[in-house]
This record gives C-alpha cells, sequence and structure tokens, in this order.
C-alpha cells in the first residue's frame, strides 16, 4: 500500500531508492541498537524501544534478548498516539 502511494506520488525509481535506503539502514540495528536513543513516547526502565532516525521519519523498534523487532515506520509529523500505539503490536 506505502509504496503504492510513493511511486505514485513521486516515481517508481525514487520510491525504490528510499525503500532500499531504509532497509539498509534497519539491517544497521543488528550491530548499532544502541547507537539510537530510547523512544521517548515509550519509556521503560529497560529502555528497550528506541527510534531510529530515517530522514523525516522515526523506525521504532524494540530491543529483546533474543532479537531486535521493527515495530513501525512512521512519519514524524504523526501524532505522539499513533507513536505510543505501536507498544500494542506482538511479533
Amino acid at each position: 500500500m506505502y509504496i503504492r502511494y510513493g511511486c505514485e506520488t513521486f516515481s517508481p525509481a525514487s520510491s525504490a531508492l528510499f525503500i532500499d535506503e531504509l532497509f539498509s539502514k534497519i539491517k544497521t540495528l543488528v550491530t548499532e541498537f544502541l547507537h539510537h536513543l530510547e523512544c521517548r513516547y515509550l519509556v521503560t526502565k529497560s529502555k528497550r524501544y528506541r527510534n531510529l532516525r530515517f530522514g523525516g521519519y522515526l523506525v521504532v523498534h524494540k530491543v529483546t534478548k533474543e532479537r531486535i523487532e521493527v515495530l513501525n515506520v512512521l512519519h514524524s509529523s504523526r501524532s505522539i498516539g499513533a507513536i505510543k500505539s505501536v507498544r500494542k503490536i506482538n511479533i
């Protein structure tokens, strides 16, 4: 759905480049997850919710002992409620 929006709004080449760069940035979480700040809207004692900034977007992810879970990619202009709702996502 969102890729279609990007293709219609921009161009297929621009959309593909954006998605490729986004996935490359997400793949760096494997080794660099502690470099990203705790998500200030999802504060916990263990600081398990973090965000990766990518342009005007926030990649909200949860750090567990076993894995790093990308919960959502949100535009930074979205409401705080949209960011807080990612806590309810189960993988």
